[in-house]
């Protein structure tokens, strides 16, 4: 299936970050101290998990948890199309960028970006910790919500404190379908831009916030990773 086949390619854009891909159930630490590993993940599925959407649970949610990410949900469902009409007709980059970029459904929580159709996910280290220590005794999966309202759950592949970055891949879906629903991405670039660049951070549109403009850099907290639509 096609799905399946999206699954199995390459993530080039994975490389050009430098980062190596460790294996399904793992969750590599750059930039740690020496001598020091990981290995309280059991392991994951080899396959994106299909959850039916309206269960009572959802996998690693309090009933808390659950209340929550159910009502950033109903939120975002409630204006997904207010959001999408405050991008620019023809502007294929910023509509890209938009069916990109998650929110974690936590409270205190952030943004993430889509970076592989086979869904990789990039976002800032802290949001799985402050620390290593702190890193170490969390939970290494999250649930995220595009802005569409659709949920996802997210494993932590690779980890990295210097430079503020974590790598996710995409373990679960909650849709109504048999089949993996495509993921929208962004790939990084080669190079920076030459103009300012809209931020990919928390979706301000449902806040009504004005988006932040960010000059030569997707975000503050992506550092030096920018991202082409």
């Amino acid at each position: 299936m096609a799905s399946e086949r999206r699954l199995r390619s390459a993530s080039k854009p994975l490389a050009s970050l430098g980062i190596s891909v460790p294996p399904s159930g793992s969750a590599q630490i750059f930039g740690a101290t020496a001598g020091s590993s990981n290995s309280s993940q059991s392991p994951s599925p080899s396959r994106i998990r299909l959850i039916p959407p309206g269960a009572l649970g959802l996998p690693g949610l309090q009933p808390s948890e659950l209340a929550l990410l159910r009502e950033k949900q109903r939120k975002l469902r409630a204006n997904a199309s207010s959001t999408l009409a405050c991008v620019p007709n023809g502007s294929q980059p910023l509509h890209n960028a938009l069916e990109a970029t998650l929110i974690f459904t936590q409270y205190e929580a952030g943004s993430a970006v889509c970076i592989d159709p086979s869904g990789w996910v990039l976002t800032c280290a802290r949001c799985f910790g402050d620390t290593e220590e702190e890193y170490r005794q969390s939970s290494k999966q999250r649930w995220l919500l595009f802005y569409t309202g659709l949920a996802v759950q997210v494993e932590c592949r690779a980890w990295d404190l210097t430079r503020d970055l974590a790598l996710l891949r995409i373990i679960a879906v909650e849709c109504d379908s048999t089949e993996i629903p495509p993921f929208q991405f962004l790939r990084p670039a080669v190079t920076a831009p030459t103009k300012g660049a809209l931020s990919a951070n928390q979706a301000r549109t449902i806040l009504n916030q004005r988006p932040r403009v960010a000059r030569n850099i997707i975000s503050s907290k992506y550092r030096r990773v920018h991202f082409v639509g």
